[in-house]
């Protein structure tokens, strides 16, 4: 300080450009100078909507989701259903294990229903459209890690980055969590569900509005929309650039296909395929189970094949 006198800082904020003031929170409290008021945000939240927040099981992908509409439906990533008409299992918090089925997907926004075959008589929890809320308020995310299925599940208080198309851009979470951890607002409602990490660090939530706004449709079991790249169904196999186009690295194990190492991918459902990039496309609108005609090259010569598309791993 100009009188030779040290200053304690609490916070500092870098900003490039005189618009980048809108990014400073209204209210330090909500970000990190007052723990103790973040904490009795928490602690509402934990009580409220404990109950609501559960672990989703499909096959062998284990996700989490949450308790919406009158308590019969459950909120999650759509990537995690796969399809409409798969059967899964709904883990509830007090030990409960009930059977469901997916109801709709929404593969443009990676939302996806669950349709619980029993009532629960829990709470279930209201949407929130984004626009109510902006970055600088207080959010929070119920989410269980992603390793170990028997670790118990957090509410984390969360920042909001930035908010673009159908997608929530938060901070990092405090280890990788399942896919179907769900982003409330400080008056318990649901605001997104998460889907994947960012290439750029931290953690991407789809919108739940459009889940809101499409309600009937996903109750229909319907699905519609192409996956967001990376969220949707895969062949199995790893792909790589060749200087002849894309080529079969790798098998995943546990795989069944008529793919082999080395083949190089000529085209998909009459799409034709010059880069590892162009699989995602080519199987944006597919579900799995769905069986495809590949061309690929083969030791020189072209080959007509049948691929099952299989769910992502979650």
């Amino acid at each position: 300080m100009p009188d030779g006198q040290d200053l304690l800082v609490d916070h500092v904020y870098v900003l490039r450009r005189h618009e980048d003031l809108r990014w400073l929170p209204p209210d330090l409290s909500w970000h990190s100078g007052n723990a103790e008021a973040r904490r009795g945000s928490l602690e509402q939240i934990e009580k409220h909507t404990r109950e609501s927040f559960v672990g989703v099981v499909v096959e062998e992908r284990r996700g989490n989701g949450v308790l919406v509409g009158d308590g019969n439906w459950v909120l999650t990533a759509g990537h995690l259903l796969g399809k409409p008409g798969a059967s899964a299992r709904v883990l509830l918090h007090d030990g409960r294990e009930v059977h469901a089925e997916a109801a709709g997907i929404d593969r443009a926004n990676n939302l996806g229903l669950l349709r619980l075959r029993e009532k629960v008589n829990l709470r279930s929890l209201d949407f929130a459209a984004w626009e109510e809320r902006r970055e600088r308020h207080f959010y929070a995310a119920w989410w269980q890690p992603a390793q170990g299925a028997e670790q118990t599940a957090r509410a984390t208080p969360l920042w909001i980055e930035s908010a673009f198309y159908g997608t929530l851009w938060a901070e990092d979470l405090p280890e990788p969590a399942q896919s179907g951890a769900v982003l409330l607002d400080a008056d318990s409602r649901v605001v997104g569900v998460l889907t994947r990490r960012s290439r750029f660090g931290g953690t991407l939530f789809s919108k739940a509005q459009p889940a809101r706004d499409q309600w009937d449709r996903l109750c229909r079991g319907e699905a519609w929309g192409g996956w967001l790249r990376g969220a949707g169904p895969s062949l199995g196999v790893r792909f790589a650039s060749s200087a002849d186009g894309c080529r079969v690295e790798t098998i995943n194990d546990g795989v069944k296909t008529p793919l082999e190492p080395g083949d190089l991918v000529i085209s998909i459902a009459g799409r034709r395929i010059e880069q590892p990039a162009e699989i995602d496309s080519a199987l944006a609108e597919a579900l799995p189970g769905d069986s495809l005609p590949l061309e690929v090259r083969r030791r020189g010569e072209v080959r007509k094949l049948a691929v099952v598309v299989i769910a992502r791993p979650n």
